[in-house]
């Protein structure tokens, strides 16, 4: 970044609406993921083939949520 370039206002109204949204959706989507792994492991009549590449996915999809939204994009959009 240049001096003379204006660093980015984190406290306009755009920036704080794309903050709680990629909040509500990380919350959402780990409680959703983590349902899917947690019934998984604690129902053997869901263990099939399909459901483990379901709950391998919903594993996946955890780990990006975490990582990309809770760690790097939620902070960004609000500090």
């Amino acid at each position: 970044m240049n001096s003379s370039e204006i660093p980015p206002n984190y406290k306009e109204w755009p920036n704080l609406v794309a903050g709680i949204m990629m909040t509500i959706d990380a919350l959402f989507g780990l409680f959703l993921s983590g349902a899917i792994v947690y019934i998984y492991a604690k129902d053997t009549q869901q263990r099939t083939s399909f459901n483990l590449i379901c709950a391998i996915r919903a594993i996946n999809n955890c780990l990006v949520m975490i990582t990309t939204f809770v760690l790097v994009y939620i902070p960004g959009s609000f500090l």
